[in-house]
């Protein structure tokens, strides 16, 4: 049976030693640079902000339209409803007229 082999690999470099094309000094960032980070930032916010009310906007209006759309349907329906039962009286008062 043969043996697996396990290859490392090994890092000679020490870690917290700073490489060769590498500068272990960060740039500071400038005045101009933070306050467009700022902007981007905050921009992103809005943005996200803004997209979020308008799909809560969207829902809203989807549900007020249907809403409003059941309702109309559903005074439709009782006016015919109401509308048939003043027909059948009707009707029978002129058939009850007829009989006399």
């Amino acid at each position: 049976m043969a043996t697996p082999v396990l290859k490392v690999k090994r890092n000679l470099k020490h870690p917290a030693s700073p490489s060769i094309g590498q500068s272990s000094v960060k740039k500071k960032k400038t005045p101009q640079e933070l306050a467009r980070e700022l902007v981007e930032g905050e921009r992103a916010a809005r943005l996200q902000m803004t997209l979020y009310t308008s799909k809560e906007k969207t829902k809203w209006e989807l549900i007020k339209r249907e809403a409003a759309c059941n309702t109309a349907l559903e005074i439709e329906r009782l006016r015919l409803k109401h509308q048939q039962k003043e027909a059948d009286c009707q009707q029978a008062h002129e058939l009850l007229m007829m009989d006399r």
